[in-house]
């Protein structure tokens, strides 16, 4: 009766029914996974974000397949404070990255075309695959001391079904940024093969470690390229649905790409206006609610940091940027055993690493915007039990 797109587990996971059945008892859980910053006690310009999407233009429709010009002209300046140029036509605006990656799948590929996606990772990008009917193969990152692409296992892993590869730019959970030598390594191999590059860039702005440079792909010439990004992080605001593609490619092979993209947009026009008749001034206004964000992020990472340094049980994998941290925990206990025990017994609430695809037991993954309360709280309790 249903679509083979729906061929695999649709049960949930011990970890999550526990989670429920304790939220329903009404016990208090120390979340150290929060994700969504609407919900993690940020002071927002209420009144003025309120003003901006609710003016009375929003009552016009006027759709555009790319979106309004205004907005997209915001997203422009965004990228030209940052010292890159580019054209306005060159920006199409989606309801968020989830949309984006569904168009630019639906643009790219056939059914049984593959994409590659690295992990670890967040496992998002393989359901949307899943639902286009294309299949993601992974390519894995390796650690040295830093977080890397592997470059060889990419060439690997590439088939005359591969369509694009994806990059995460920094990483969600490594916090890894990707460097301008494995830019131009994957620029040569995609140029090659004729391989669009997907660069999600939704954590970019949160730089944690001064020390290294942090690149965008926008911009990028040296083969075929997309670059997505929005407002849900960008100004912490995921329900307002505003993101973007970015399109990347010589004169030619834009115009292809462009009036293809079009009419996928165009069939969809899901872009609510109101928002993006607020776009200019959400983007412009971001750094009230980035620094906010930013704070918090040193100071539990500070924190948690001088908690584990020179442990032998627990190792921490210092993240360049975006907003997540890993641990590494030296012990027999598996993944699931060792959250489900935290949350049975402390109702503490993290991720095992598996639901990030990392190959081995051992790896936990918490929030770094977690209220600072409920952060070193939980670190103490986690660190006192193991």
């Amino acid at each position: 009766m249903f679509s083979s797109r729906f061929n695999y587990e649709l049960s949930d996971n011990p970890l999550n029914i526990l989670l429920i059945k304790k939220k329903l008892n009404k016990e208090k859980i120390i979340d150290l996974t929060i994700s969504n910053p609407t919900l993690a006690g940020f002071d927002y310009d209420h009144t003025e974000i309120l003003s901006a999407i609710s003016g009375t233009e929003s009552l016009q429709y006027n759709p555009n397949p790319k979106g309004l010009l205004h907005a997209r002209t915001a997203v422009k300046n965004y990228y030209k404070d940052s010292g890159y140029e580019m054209n306005p036509d060159s920006i199409f605006l989606t309801s968020g990255t989830s949309e984006a990656y569904t168009f630019l799948f639906k643009l790219l590929t056939n059914p049984g075309d593959e994409i590659l996606i690295p992990t670890p990772s967040y496992p998002l990008i393989e359901f949307i695959a899943n639902l286009e009917n294309i299949n993601a193969v992974e390519y894995p990152l390796f650690y040295d001391g830093n977080w890397k692409l592997n470059i060889n296992k990419i060439e690997e892993r590439i088939t005359k079904k591969t369509k694009a590869i994806i990059i995460i730019n920094p990483n969600n959970p490594t916090g890894s940024y990707v460097k301008k030598q494995e830019i131009e390594k994957l620029n040569e191999i995609c140029a090659e093969k004729e391989i669009a590059i997907i660069s999600d860039e939704v954590f970019l702005d949160y730089k944690i470690d001064k020390n290294i440079d942090v690149t965008s792909l926008a911009g990028n010439t040296g083969t075929l390229t997309f670059v997505l990004s929005g407002i849900s992080k960008i100004c912490a605001l995921p329900q307002l649905k505003l993101s973007w593609i970015q399109i990347n490619a010589g004169k030619e092979l834009f115009s292809k790409v462009s009036e293809r993209l079009e009419i996928i947009t165009d069939t969809y026009l899901t872009v609510a206006t109101p928002v993006q008749l607020a776009a200019e001034y959400l983007i412009n206004n971001r750094q009230f609610i980035q620094e906010q964000i930013y704070k918090r992020i040193s100071n539990n990472l500070e924190f948690i940091t001088k908690k584990v340094y020179n442990s032998e049980k627990i190792f921490l994998y210092k993240p360049e940027g975006g907003w997540y941290v890993i641990l590494k925990f030296n012990s027999n206990m598996t993944d699931e055993e060792r959250c489900l025990k935290l949350l049975k017994e402390f109702n503490i609430y993290i991720h095992p690493g598996y639901f990030y695809d990392f190959a081995v037991d051992g790896f936990v993954v918490l929030s770094l915007i977690t209220p600072e309360e409920d952060f070193k709280e939980g670190i103490v309790i986690i660190l006192k039990n193991y």
